[in-house]
C-alpha cells in the first residue's frame, strides 16, 4: 500500500480543528507559541514539551490531551 493512502492523524491538530481555531488564533491563546511552533508539533516535526501540552490542553479545553501525552508520548 502506498504511503500516500495512509493518513496519520495528530491529536493536537484534530482538537484544534474541532474547536474551529486557526493556528494563528491558537497561538494568541497560548501567548508564547508561534503558529509555526504549533504547526511543527502538529506535523510531528517537534516533540511537545510537557508545558506545551498543558498549555494547549488548557487553551483547547481538552484535558484528554494531557492523558494522551502521558500514556503515549512520555
Amino acid at each position: 500500500m502506498s504511503s500516500k493512502n495512509h493518513k496519520v492523524t495528530n491529536p493536537f491538530k484534530d482538537v484544534r480543528e474541532a474547536q474551529h481555531l486557526s493556528r494563528e488564533k491558537a497561538s494568541e491563546l497560548t501567548t508564547y507559541m508561534s503558529p509555526s511552533m504549533i504547526e511543527h508539533i502538529e506535523r510531528g516535526d517537534t516533540f511537545p514539551r510537557p508545558e506545551d501540552v498543558l498549555c494547549l490542553s488548557k487553551c483547547y479545553g481538552c484535558p484528554e490531551l494531557i492523558n494522551l501525552y502521558c500514556c503515549e508520548m512520555c
